[in-house]
């Protein structure tokens, strides 16, 4: 996992993807107005390190989040959530789901 947090601007990320579809043949033969988007459902909540869970098992992990989105009055009414991706962890509550798309 990262230490630091990177961000990216939503106009750079859809240059890249425009970008990357002109450079792949296979993909601009298949995609005709490349856009980026974001649909959810994504988790909002505290991140953590693998280091920070021990070796706790699934279920532990997902009463962590319930017990996060709890304390949370944002996340009020919304599903808890747990997300462990590639040494990424996330404990906190799904959001309602909104599409959004980003434009150069």
């Amino acid at each position: 996992m990262a230490d630091k947090v990177k961000s990216i601007s939503a106009q750079q990320l859809a240059k890249e993807v425009k970008t990357a579809v002109a450079k792949n043949e296979r993909l601009k033969a298949a995609i005709v107005d490349p856009k980026v988007a974001m649909i959810p459902p994504w988790v909002i909540g505290l991140i953590l390190r693998p280091r920070e869970l021990g070796d706790r098992s699934v279920g532990e992990v997902q009463e962590l989040a319930t017990d996060v989105a709890k304390s949370l009055p944002s996340a009020r009414g919304k599903a808890p959530a747990a997300l462990l991706h590639g040494g990424h962890i996330i404990l906190g509550f799904v959001e309602d789901p909104v599409a959004t798309t980003f434009e150069q």
